[in-house]
C-alpha cells in the first residue's frame, strides 16, 4: 500500500503526512460534499482513479473503503462506486420503540415501495421461518421501504397475506396502507397476538440491485406473524435491512 509516513518539517515544527489512499479518500469526499459529484452520479473507474492520482489498485481500493464507511458511496461488482449521500457520515433510521404498536408498524416517514404483487406458493424454506404450511397459496407483496431524503432504500420487504384478504391489492392507496390494521377494518378479523423475531442474515443477491448494496451484505431481518382470535396467521412478513441503514431502540421501564 501506498503510504507516507515521514514527517516534513515547516517552520521548524514537524508535519505528519496522512497516507495516500486518507488524501485520496479526503479529496474526492470534498468533491462530492461541494456537490461536483451529485448524488446519484458514479465515480470514476479504479483504473481512472489509479491515473489521476497516480496510485496503486490497493491504494485507490482503501481510498474508496473510506468514503464507503462513512456512507457517502455504495460499492457494487459490475456497476462500479455510486454517490449515495454528500453527509460524510453513515446513516441509518432509528426506530425508537416502547410500546407494542410501534414496534409492529413502521414510524412516519417510512414509505413502501410495492416493487411485485402477485399469489405465491409458500416454499419450504420460507414456511420455516414464518411458520406456515409449505405449498400453501397466498398474496404476496414485495419492494423497498424508503425515507425522504435518503439516496438508498432503507430495507426489503415480503409481505404475505392470507388469500381472503388478496382484494386488499386492489386499492390504489395500497403503498400507504397499515395492512393488518386493514384486514381488521374491512374483513372483522380481530388480531389477538402478534409475534416479532430478529436475527442477522445476509442479503440474497436477487434483492441486492434493490437495495443498491453488495450480495451477502449483512442485514439485520425481522420477521412479524399476526394471528387472529382463532390462532391463524392472517398476514406475516418477512423485512430485510442492510446494516447500517436501520436500527431498533428499545427502552423499558420497570413497573412494580
Amino acid at each position: 500500500m501506498d503510504t507516507i509516513d515521514r514527517r516534513e518539517r515547516t517552520g521548524g515544527r514537524p508535519k505528519l503526512l496522512l497516507p495516500i489512499y486518507q488524501s485520496i479518500a479526503d479529496k474526492l469526499e470534498s468533491e462530492i460534499v461541494a456537490g461536483q459529484l451529485p448524488v446519484g452520479d458514479k465515480l470514476e473507474s479504479e483504473v481512472e482513479l489509479c491515473g489521476r492520482f497516480g496510485a496503486g489498485r490497493h491504494t485507490i481500493r482503501e481510498a474508496l473503503r473510506v468514503l464507503r464507511d462513512k456512507g457517502m458511496i455504495e460499492r457494487t461488482p459490475g456497476r462500479g462506486s455510486v454517490v449515495i449521500s454528500r453527509n460524510p457520515e453513515p446513516r441509518r433510521y432509528t426506530q425508537n420503540v416502547s410500546t407494542l404498536n410501534e414496534l409492529l408498524r413502521y414510524p412516519e416517514g417510512v414509505k413502501r415501495r410495492h416493487i411485485s404483487t402477485g399469489e405465491c406458493r409458500i416454499k419450504p424454506e420460507v414456511a420455516a421461518v414464518l411458520g406456515l404450511k409449505p405449498g400453501s397459496r397466498w398474496m404476496r407483496i414485495s419492494g423497498v421501504r424508503e425515507l425522504e431524503g435518503m439516496a438508498t432504500p432503507i430495507g426489503w420487504f415480503d409481505i404475505y397475506m392470507a388469500l381472503e384478504f388478496a382484494s386488499l391489492v386492489q386499492n390504489k392507496d395500497i403503498e400507504t396502507m397499515t395492512l393488518h390494521e386493514e384486514i381488521e377494518r374491512n374483513f372483522g378479523v380481530q388480531i389477538e397476538r402478534a409475534k416479532v423475531d430478529m436475527f442477522v442474515t445476509r442479503i440474497p443477491a436477487d434483492i441486492a440491485d434493490h437495495l443498491k448494496c453488495e450480495p451477502e451484505a449483512p442485514a439485520l431481518t425481522t420477521v412479524r406473524r399476526y394471528h387472529s382470535s382463532t390462532g391463524d396467521v392472517v398476514q406475516a412478513s418477512i423485512a430485510m435491512h442492510p446494516e447500517k441503514r436501520y436500527t431498533y431502540s428499545m427502552e423499558f421501564v420497570r413497573s412494580d
